[in-house]
């Protein structure tokens, strides 16, 4: 890393009374005027992306992130009863987000990163908003239909989703550190994970989630990981092809000598981020 980012903090309220914070990375200069929302991955805090945030300010990007609703500065805690499911972080926690990024940087464009589920809610919340958002950059992201794994990991995906969610009706939440996945999940959020991996589909009583992804025809960057059992590239695929055929897609593939690391997999390279910091912006100097 080179020079310290200045950072600073916005505090949220969503239109549904839910507090959050937002905490900007900007670098000592800039050659974009361009700001990375980063949307993090299901249980995974938004501090553990502050590597990354400094990674692209090395980069000359300003970046951002928050956590989602549920954990680390959001001011509700999913239990038996409190409930919500992404609707709730689609309607309200990301445009609240995104509002306050456009009202402090008037003049900078938003592109959304989002990291595994991160990206499947950033790609939902582009829906009904993609006039206020410049790009979607999918970081190991995909849908979690069970048919975008092989045999018999396809099977194990299906069949997990669906203890987690007889898990979370049981005990009013999903206990993520008794299966060492995700962390203090709302039953809803579970619901919603596992009805896409068993159908495919993304399921809402408000909005017809699958009728409008295919309206989406942003630019799109898409980056797997070699060693990445949680998003294999035929399972990112199926998440890509419910967007626009107009939608300008690049998928990259990483490897662990991309990030100089002896794997690169799901999580850790979050640690070692500088092959993807590169990669975004390239992508934005050649896309938008």
């Amino acid at each position: 890393m080179s020079a310290t980012p200045r950072q600073s903090s916005i505090e949220l309220t969503s239109d549904d009374g839910v507090t959050n914070r937002l905490t900007v990375f900007e670098p000592a200069a800039t050659n974009s005027n361009t700001i990375v929302l980063c949307v993090p991955a299901m249980g995974v805090p938004a501090n553990k992306y502050d590597t990354l945030c400094c990674a692209l300010t090395d980069a000359g990007l300003s970046a951002a992130t928050m956590d989602l609703r549920g954990l680390g500065a959001s001011s509700v805690r999913a239990s038996k009863d409190t409930d919500f499911s992404y609707a709730e972080i689609v309607a309200y926690d990301l445009p609240c987000a995104i509002s306050a990024l456009h009202e402090h940087f008037p003049q900078r464009r938003i592109v959304l990163l989002g990291h595994s589920l991160g990206g499947q809610l950033s790609a939902l919340y582009l829906n009904q908003n993609q006039d206020l958002v410049a790009g979607l950059i999918l970081t190991a992201s995909c849908s979690v239909y069970y048919r975008g794994w092989r045999m018999p990991k396809s099977l194990g995906v299906l069949l997990f989703s669906q203890v987690a969610v007889i898990a979370s009706k049981c005990c009013g939440y999903f206990p993520g550190h008794r299966f060492k996945f995700a962390g203090r999940e709302a039953r809803g959020v579970m619901r919603d994970w596992a009805h896409n991996a068993l159908t495919g589909r993304y399921a809402s009583t408000n909005i017809n989630y699958e009728t409008d992804l295919a309206q989406v025809s942003l630019p799109v960057l898409a980056i797997n990981f070699d060693d990445d059992k949680f998003a294999p590239v035929r399972a990112t695929r199926y998440l890509l092809g419910k967007l626009s055929t107009l939608c300008d897609v690049q998928m990259l593939r990483l490897s662990g000598a991309d990030l100089n690391q002896g794997s690169a997999d799901h999580f850790n390279w979050m640690k070692h981020p500088t092959a993807v910091s590169r990669a975004v912006e390239k992508w934005l100097r050649q896309h938008l």
